[in-house]
């Protein structure tokens, strides 16, 4: 068998979900992380599209990537190694800084290839990840803006958890902080950026113009308040192929360990062509099932490398060769996370290399049914 592991990605719900989320703001779509296990060279060429005019990265290797598969519109990338500059400078590729160190190495690279870069400041206002610490944040942006070489081009900040509203006096004291030191520039940035999607939904942002949407596009989210009032349609499906059915009776143990002993007087176990190589762990045994010919089988035993064991008892039609479901738009893959305790975003980006990528470009009726509910709220 070849190529019977597939990450369907549905192109028309990336359009309509990507459509609804720039209806207000400039969207900068973030395609790190191989667009959260989509495929950033073929989400970012189709989106480019769509009029995004700017794509997100956290690795300068994914912003080169995407200028080498054709990418014109800008890109801005999270980090860069000191000794990349130059890559950054050949490449037009937007750089965050977060210190005057990285700001003088920028600038001399710029110099020396006779050409301003664009910059983003980034600013720490809790995330203790990347970022100048707000005493420094005014020294950078007036060495930023007194460069000949740099181009002060975007202003932005992280929030620790604006998905979860405990976190919600964390996130309002990040952005009270982030505004407080904007207003103190010299000059204002082109660009003003904080929320990803879910934090443009639950706060008060109207000094931004710009928001960093990566899973929304997808029609996913990890907070259902991320997707309230918007209609996003999910966009991607997980499938795989039935690959051998095994019997077995009352007490056989089934797996590795026999960690799973057959309770039935009869057994029948399938085998499906997908394991843990391929981002489809042990984390997803103890409450998890699959879809073959519409009805759930069971996860059973450990998942093994390379494959998995479900119950097929009251499945007696299953042949081998039938498509499995893993996730899609009914057993959604926020659904198929939580059984492993994951975030969405962790979940999706574990899918391996044996997954292939496949583009549909298909209207369904779970997108015709979201946009009328849509137009009716």
């Amino acid at each position: 068998m070849q190529g019977y592991n597939h990450l369907e990605v549905n192109l028309f719900a990336v359009g309509q979900n990507i459509d609804k989320l720039q209806t207000h703001c400039q969207v900068m779509a973030m395609v790190k992380a191989n667009a959260y296990g989509a495929g950033a060279i073929a989400i970012a060429k189709f989106l480019e599209t769509r009029n995004i005019q700017i794509f997100g990265v956290s690795h300068l290797s994914e912003a080169l990537a995407l200028r080498e598969a054709g990418i014109t519109a800008e890109i801005c990338t999270i980090f860069a190694a000191l000794d990349q500059y130059e890559l950054v400078a050949l490449h037009n590729v937007q750089i965050c800084l977060s210190n005057l160190a990285e700001c003088r190495a920028l600038e001399n690279v710029a110099k020396a290839h006779n050409k301003k870069i664009k910059v983003h400041l980034h600013i720490d206002t809790g995330m203790k990840r990347f970022g100048a610490l707000p005493a420094d944040a005014l020294a950078l942006a007036n060495a930023i803006c007194d460069s000949p070489w740099l181009t002060f081009y975007g202003a932005m900040t992280h929030l620790i958890g604006s998905s979860d509203p405990t976190f919600d006096p964390i996130s309002k004291r990040q952005i009270s902080s982030f505004f407080a030191l904007l207003s103190q520039f010299k000059r204002r940035p082109a660009l003003v950026h904080v929320a990803n999607s879910a934090a443009a939904r639950r706060f008060d942002l109207q000094g931004t113009n710009m928001t960093r949407i990566g899973l929304a596009y997808l029609g996913l989210h990890s907070n259902p308040i991320e997707n309230q009032g918007l209609g996003l349609t999910p966009a991607l499906k997980l499938t795989s192929t039935l690959a051998f059915i095994n019997e077995g009776s009352q007490g056989d143990g089934v797996g590795y360990y026999h960690s799973y002993r057959i309770a039935q007087k009869q057994g029948r176990i399938g085998v499906v062509a997908i394991g843990y190589h391929d981002g489809f762990g042990n984390f997803l045994a103890q409450d998890g099932y699959v879809m073959i010919r519409n009805k759930r089988a069971k996860i059973l035993s450990k998942i093994c490398m390379d494959f998995t064991l479900v119950d097929l008892t009251d499945i007696p039609n299953a042949r081998v060769g039938d498509s499995v479901t893993l996730f899609d738009q009914n057993l959604t893959a926020e659904e198929v996370a939580r059984w492993g305790k994951l975030n969405v975003r962790e979940f999706l980006s574990k899918l391996g290399p044996r997954v292939k990528r496949k583009y549909t470009y298909e209207e369904s009726r779970h997108a015709r049914e979201q946009e009328k509910i849509h137009t009716v709220v």
